[in-house]
């Protein structure tokens, strides 16, 4: 890969103060031996971007684009496929963003963008217009729940910087795919010409384009229960606690189906070592589709239980629908075995404060933190081999211990005394 050109500093020698612009475009010779047309970053402050075919005026638009923090604009076989956007290959010509970029950018006001959820006719009015001289929203959206993105419907038509674009786009619904926000690829997936349509099963997602003019297009939307697992996640992924001791997970669901079905009624249950207890509370979870729920997961290991990681597992299940089941699994660790004491206590004064300081202690797991103790009550506590004491009077004698401690909350024998006259 060529080394990114360094034409700040040939800016910089000519005079050019950079510190008064946020978006820097730095346009170099055409003969050059750098291998692109464009580079740019991905936002930043400042931006900047690096032009190296003046002849292509959409590589400084596309350039200026990642700059404002949008990716490419893809099909699902090509990273540049979707020209029907600027983030898509160069040497096109000028021309408007797809629906999924402008929202992303905030160009399409959210009374523009309109969100599907239920069956019927609506229209689109052209992308290219301004969104206070539209009759109807810009674009559609319909959430695809297994992956957790949207499906984009708006509508093409060749006006303005769009006059050249492909009959491929033109006067016909364009389809595409994108999570919502941040900064990824957009997917361009179809175009929709008079009496076609775009279906996806798993979603139970139809649009059928009925018909468009110079104002509108119209789609028929056909919404169908279509069941998807749901998500289960369990945090955090592991914990340490004594044996017989009882630790809690905090488990988390969303109801992926399409927005036609019904509410789910979604039912818990742990999963432990034999021996173990494992509640869920709650243990059902009724949610839209869409929706998200939590749990407690409380899990607690005999008295008994050796040292070791076990498995615990959050089950989940739909006696209505077989589909609806998913699981996750997360560790928990016993740990009975303290930290050993830390070594080499020190103190000393130092600008009216007292300055501790001790070697590191050891544990079969992992020490967490250290207490410290003086005149025996705890003052404080630090996670590392070190602490000052800001809170002590001068003429008076301290006396101080350090104790460390681990995941599990198991406690070390103290270290050695000192005692200190401030």
């Amino acid at each position: 890969m060529p080394r990114k050109p360094q034409p700040r500093l040939a800016a910089t020698a000519s005079g050019v103060n950079l510190s008064q612009y946020t978006r820097r475009v730095y346009v170099l010779p055409s003969q050059n031996s750098c291998g692109y047309t464009g580079l740019g970053t991905i936002g930043g402050s400042p931006s900047q971007a690096w032009i190296f075919r003046c002849d292509l005026h959409d590589v400084f638009g596309h350039e200026l684009g990642h700059n404002l923090g949008t990716q490419h604009a893809s099909t699902p076989s090509s990273e540049y496929g979707d020209t029907s956007d600027i983030m898509g290959y160069a040497g096109i010509g000028l021309r408007h963003m797809n629906a999924p970029h402008k929202e992303e950018l905030g160009w399409l006001p959210a009374g523009q963008v309109l969100t599907v959820t239920q069956n019927g006719t609506y229209k689109i009015a052209p992308l290219e217009l301004h969104p206070a001289e539209t009759v109807a929203p810009q674009a559609l959206k319909i959430a695809k729940r297994d992956t957790n993105e949207y499906y984009y419907f708006s509508y093409r038509l060749p006006l303005g910087f769009d006059a050249n674009l492909a009959s491929t786009y033109t006067n016909q619904v364009n389809v595409h795919r994108y999570p919502g926000s941040g900064a990824v690829f957009t997917y361009f997936l179809q175009g929709l010409t008079d009496g076609s349509s775009f279906t996806d099963t798993i979603n139970g997602v139809t649009v059928t384009q009925v018909g468009h003019d110079v104002n509108t297009a119209t789609v028929q939307v056909a919404l169908t229960c279509a069941p998807v697992p749901p998500t289960l996640s369990v945090s955090p992924s592991s914990q340490s606690s004594k044996a017989g001791a009882t630790v809690t997970y905090t488990v988390s669901v969303t109801n992926k189906d399409s927005a036609a079905c019904p509410q789910a009624t979604l039912n818990l249950a742990a999963s432990v070592p034999a021996g173990w207890t494992g509640t869920m509370t709650p243990n059902t979870l009724a949610l839209l589709p869409g929706g998200i729920g939590s749990a407690v997961l409380a899990v607690t290991s005999p008295t008994a239980t050796s040292t070791g990681s076990y498995s615990v597992h959050a089950k989940m299940f739909d006696n209505l629908a077989a589909v609806h089941t998913a699981s996750a699994s997360v560790t928990a660790v016993v740990d009975s075995t303290p930290p050993t004491a830390p070594p080499h206590l020190n103190a000393r004064v130092r600008a009216n404060k007292v300055q501790l300081g001790w070697g590191a202690a050891s544990d079969n797991v992992g020490v967490n933190s250290y207490a410290i103790w003086r005149n025996n009550v705890r003052i404080g506590s630090t996670t590392g081999p070190g602490y000052t004491d800001g809170s002590t009077t001068s003429g008076v004698t301290y006396t101080y211990y350090v104790v460390a401690l681990d995941t599990a909350g198991n406690v070390s024998a103290p270290s050695n005394a000192v005692t200190v006259k401030r």
